[in-house]
């Protein structure tokens, strides 16, 4: 079991991810903003996090570089619905995260 962390303001991602992460035995934190999930991360750590590129108050890319800043070996995906089939972005290379959904 890993605990996880998602932040996305899309209904859809709050509604597959859990849907997934459950069976495995995986749990599943969800926000809808960054500030709020920037705050529990300093808090607690998580093994991964699925974080929204682009969400209100705060882009993803910044809570991303947060999460990674304080949790070294947190793994991060980042979700968006834009950019998919686009080249590897550096400033998402730069803060660790590899991979894109």
């Amino acid at each position: 079991m890993s605990l996880k962390i998602m932040v996305d303001d899309e209904p859809a991602t709050f509604q597959l991810l859990p849907v997934l992460a459950a069976p495995e035995g995986h749990i599943l934190l969800t926000f809808d903003d960054c500030p709020t999930a920037g705050d529990r991360a300093d808090k607690q750590r998580f093994d991964v996090g699925f974080v929204g590129l682009r969400l209100p108050q705060l882009e993803g890319l910044a809570l991303a570089r947060r999460l990674r800043n304080s949790q070294l070996k947190t793994a991060i995906v980042l979700l968006s619905l834009v950019g998919v089939g686009f080249p590897p972005c550096p400033r998402r290379a730069s803060i660790g995260c590899a991979a894109q959904l």
